[in-house]
């Protein structure tokens, strides 16, 4: 386009300029020599020449012209590729090409369009990065695509940017890389947890298959990273506390059986000693029923997850009531029980 614009200007300026040097050179020489063939001929070599000077001067002006206007059209997408910070306006190049109005717009909404991706793409780094799950996006060959700040403080990365590069820069965990290659190729999702010892922190990560654009076969995979220490150490504790209310609960029927047991038996007949028996297991129904009434209590308190405050109890009431709940126990095995304190 560039070459047949520069041919056309040449051809007009030579046109003109022949025109206008043989036109005046024809009155001026009407005016003073007798006009002739030969004369006529001379006038308008000697005007084509003139001509075709002005046309290549012409042209080197055009060419000059055309040149800045490329360099600058480079300068600006070069800017736009390098993310320069650019004002539209002042930094679209003045042209001098056909369809500069068109080219100018078009120039214009690639910067316009451009600025807009790079503000979209900040807004999507900086909710990943303010996510306070770790994501880890890989590839099919688990080279990492994304990654956000929290994903490279689970693995104790001191990079929190290894775009580009392969998973094992960022963790070395057998379990999960074969998790993630095994995602690749089946298209099945994983879970599993991962207990940092040094840390003690205990994550869960998700190992989720994507369909990749360009290979079809091939799967990438998304890695969500959570942490679950608090989760995994409240269920410790009520599985510990379900094995310890167990053991309670087991202790108070125990000894329900054996006072039973013996006044089943009608081995005790003192009036005295039946009466204290059932009032023994009316205390051991009571203590069941306030361990149940405290397992309630914690689950209503898990569900709520606030703190009630402070409640005073009596150790000694507390060692007494265990001391009733063992005696038959006790007495049994000759072991006399005693309770001192306040």
């Amino acid at each position: 386009m560039f070459r047949r614009t520069l041919i056309r200007a040449m051809f007009l300026a030579v046109l003109i300029a022949s025109a206008v040097c043989c036109g005046g050179f024809l009155a001026f020489r009407a005016a003073v020599l007798p006009q002739n063939g030969l004369t006529i001929l001379l006038v308008f070599i000697f005007s084509v020449v003139i001509g075709m000077l002005v046309a290549v001067k012409f042209a080197l002006h055009i060419e000059k012209q055309v040149r800045k206007t490329t360099r600058q059209m480079v300068t600006f997408l070069e800017g736009i590729q390098k993310n320069t910070e650019l004002n539209p306006v002042q930094n679209v190049p003045d042209l001098t090409l056909p369809n500069q109005e068109q080219i100018k717009r078009l120039l214009t909404r690639i910067y316009l369009k451009r600025k807009e991706a790079r503000a979209e793409s900040a807004r999507a780094a900086e909710m990943l990065d303010n996510m306070s799950e770790g994501l880890v996006a890989l590839d099919h060959n688990m080279n990492i695509l994304i990654m956000n700040k929290q994903s490279a403080y689970f693995f104790d990365s001191e990079d929190e940017n290894l775009r580009g590069q392969n998973l094992l820069r960022l963790t070395r965990l057998p379990r999960l890389l074969q998790s993630v290659s095994a995602t690749i190729k089946t298209g099945k999702s994983d879970r599993l947890d991962w207990e940092d010892d040094v840390r003690g922190m205990i994550m869960q990560i998700s190992v989720s298959a994507v369909k990749s654009l360009h290979h079809k076969e091939e799967n990438g995979v998304i890695l969500l990273i959570t942490d679950v220490t608090a989760v995994r150490r409240m269920e410790k504790i009520r599985s510990e506390f379900v094995a310890n209310a167990s053991h309670e609960l087991k202790t108070p029927l125990t000894a329900i059986r054996g006072f039973v047991e013996l006044m089943e038996t009608d081995i005790i007949t003192d009036p005295d000693q039946i009466k204290d028996y059932l009032h023994r297991i009316h205390k051991e129904t009571e203590r069941m029923i306030e361990l149940i009434s405290d397992i309630l209590h914690l689950s209503e308190l898990e569900a709520v997850n606030m703190d009630t405050g402070y409640t005073t109890v009596s150790m000694k009431i507390i060692a007494q009531r265990a001391a009733e709940s063992v005696a038959l126990i006790a007495e049994k095995q000759n072991i006399r029980l005693h309770i001192e304190g306040d």
